[in-house]
């Protein structure tokens, strides 16, 4: 699922990022990393994960819609571990 790699890979930036903001707030103080705040932030990155995050949920809407008017489909979830009836998009932005 390339939506989803990308997902993971715009998160790990922006994980980078607020890590580089820390280290900054730590060693030369609050201004110091406000000030960088501006120069880093990134809108469109921000916008871009929450359009991707929207889109990937809207497509697990559709697969849960479809799988409960589907009854042999809901049978063969119904027997599956909870874990295993949904791709969360929770287990992928861990990584």
């Amino acid at each position: 699922m390339p939506q989803v790699e990308l997902l993971g890979a715009l998160i790990g930036e922006e994980f980078e990022r607020f890590a580089t903001l820390s280290k900054i707030h730590g060693q030369k103080g609050v201004s110091a990393a406000i000030r960088t705040v501006g120069t880093t932030a990134s809108a469109a990155t921000t916008r871009r994960i929450q359009l991707l995050t929207t889109d990937l949920m809207a497509a697990e809407m559709r697969d849960l819609r479809a799988e409960t008017s589907n009854p042999s489909a809901a049978r063969i979830s119904a027997s599956l571990p909870p874990a295993s009836r949904r791709c969360s998009i929770s287990a992928y932005s861990a990584s």
